[in-house]
């Protein structure tokens, strides 16, 4: 028997969380001998989510979901030590659950070395850092609007004196 295995999926990735979805099957060029059990085509569709708490884990859950038929090919002669059992080939479904973790400390260092700040400390700190920003920019802001008021007024009293100057002088 020869087959075809093939997927196809694609991937919402976020900071904390990757949302999947996937569809899979084995598609058999050659079928396997009438005798032989879970000889059908077969297709799954999997929506999965994987949790992501550290750059260095995170945890996977998917539910596999049938969507091809439950057409059983296999010979009704063939049992299990004399019961013929009514079970699919393939479950219906199943549940997928996983978890990823990073051991070696060479990856570590690839992503700045042992003991720099995590990437959610670097963002609180820029964060921060443009608020300080931003509270300087009001700040000089307020400065620059009572420095306009004093030359204004500066003006208005140096254009009184030139009115006084020109009566005296008439």
């Amino acid at each position: 028997a020869s087959a075809l295995r093939w997927g196809l999926g694609v991937s919402y990735p976020t900071e904390l969380f990757d949302l999947n979805l996937e569809l899979w099957g084995n598609h058999y060029i050659n079928k396997p001998d009438s005798m032989a059990f879970s000889r059908e085509n077969f297709v799954y569709i999997t929506p999965s989510l994987k949790f992501k708490p550290q750059w260095w884990i995170n945890f996977t859950l998917g539910l596999d979901v049938r969507v091809s038929s439950d057409k059983d090919e296999s010979s009704k002669l063939v049992s299990f030590v004399g019961h013929n059992l009514d079970l699919p080939n393939y479950p219906s479904w199943k549940l997928t659950l996983g978890s990823h973790i990073v051991l070696n400390a060479g990856a570590e260092k690839i992503r700045g070395g042992v003991g720099e700040k995590s990437d959610i400390r670097k963002k609180v700190d820029f964060y921060d850092r443009l608020l300080k920003e931003k509270e300087k920019t009001r700040s000089i802001e307020e400065e620059l609007r009572r420095l306009r008021r004093e030359r204004e007024q500066a003006e208005k009293e140096l254009e009184e004196l030139r009115q006084l100057l020109e009566e005296e002088g008439k």
